[in-house]
């Protein structure tokens, strides 16, 4: 009788936690579409997503807030995993966008990297790097035209400046950096800096060409 008891409350947690981890992927899952405007790749990302922890949103920026216009259009950082250092945790999105004033340095205006997966019009320009923080990131910049000109801090920026940070995994036994993203993480990262650059041009009012092809 004991045995059977025993194993029916071994039964009843199991079932518990399952359910708790259930809920918590749910959560997760809807903390990464709201995210970042909406702009993550949602299905692409998931594999990312813990079931036993929730993951850390910060959003930083005026969000194209009329009347509050800043160089920071768009701010997003979302993080997942319990690492004992929050610099460092187990996979990490970033996303920012903002414009880029006459007086600075064009960062990220360099020509196109070779592997960036889409090809961009003239005044467009991208990179593609990657490195090993936070578990392995595959970052995608953009610099584009904004030819009608946005209002940032009461002066006229005629670029945005945009940077994508992805978290890619292998197969492999090798350490992130080690390791290469692959064609489809490139391809991944370089289609969200574009959708991103285009939702900002378009809220910005910018005139210029759309970017994207749509995919996600």
């Amino acid at each position: 009788m004991a045995l059977v008891v025993g194993v029916a409350a071994c039964t009843v947690v199991a079932v518990m936690v399952h359910d708790g981890r259930e809920r918590q992927r749910v959560e997760n899952r809807e903390q990464l579409a709201r995210a970042c405007a909406g702009l993550l790749p949602q299905k692409k990302l998931e594999r990312f997503l813990p079931g036993d922890s929730a993951g850390e949103l910060e959003v930083y920026g005026t969000l194209l807030k009329p009347r509050r216009e800043s160089r920071a259009l768009l701010d997003c950082t979302l993080t997942w995993g319990d690492s004992p250092d929050k610099w460092h945790p187990s996979a990490q999105v970033h996303v920012r966008a903002e414009g880029v004033p006459f007086w600075l340095n064009e960062a990220g205006a360099e020509e196109d990297a070779p592997d960036f997966a889409v090809p961009l019009p003239s005044g467009a320009r991208g990179t593609i790097t990657h490195d090993a923080d936070n578990g392995g990131q595959v970052v995608a910049t953009l610099t584009v035209p904004c030819p009608q000109g946005a209002a940032i801090r009461g002066r006229t920026a005629h670029k945005t400046y945009v940077s994508v940070s992805l978290p890619f995994r292998t197969d492999s036994s090798e350490p992130p950096y080690m390791a290469d993203p692959s064609n489809a993480d490139r391809r991944l990262v370089s289609h969200t800096a574009i959708r991103v650059a285009d939702w900002v041009s378009g809220r910005r009012g910018c005139g210029g060409p759309d970017l994207g092809d749509g995919s996600r």
